[in-house]
């Protein structure tokens, strides 16, 4: 039995809904919209309470994690904002996508 993407109509589907989701979903101009409305939504309720009040660096809750830019010093020095990550994961699946020749 063969595997069902080793027809080219098959895989060139499964490439096509890929980038779809890239497109339609996984973008910063979506995501990034959302988020900050629903940030604007929480952030002076989550501010009124511990979570709003910062410890040094034992950040309950850091708004700059939504969309800081890459050079931008977060808590942990391992850590990326969302904006970073998502640009990051569209980078490497587009990068994936050329590779197919799709």
């Amino acid at each position: 039995m063969g595997c069902c993407f080793a027809d080219t109509s098959n895989r060139n589907l499964l490439y096509h809904e890929i980038k779809s989701i890239l497109d339609d979903h996984v973008n910063w101009n979506v995501v990034g919209t959302k988020l900050n409305d629903r940030n604007a939504l929480v952030e002076m309720a989550i501010n009124e309470t511990e979570a709003g009040l910062p410890d040094g660096c034992s950040f309950i809750y850091n708004p700059d994690a939504i969309n800081a830019d890459e050079n931008a010093a977060l808590c942990d020095d391992n850590e990326i904002s969302i904006k970073q990550f998502i640009m990051l994961r569209r980078a490497s699946l587009y990068q994936e996508l050329e590779e197919q020749e799709f």
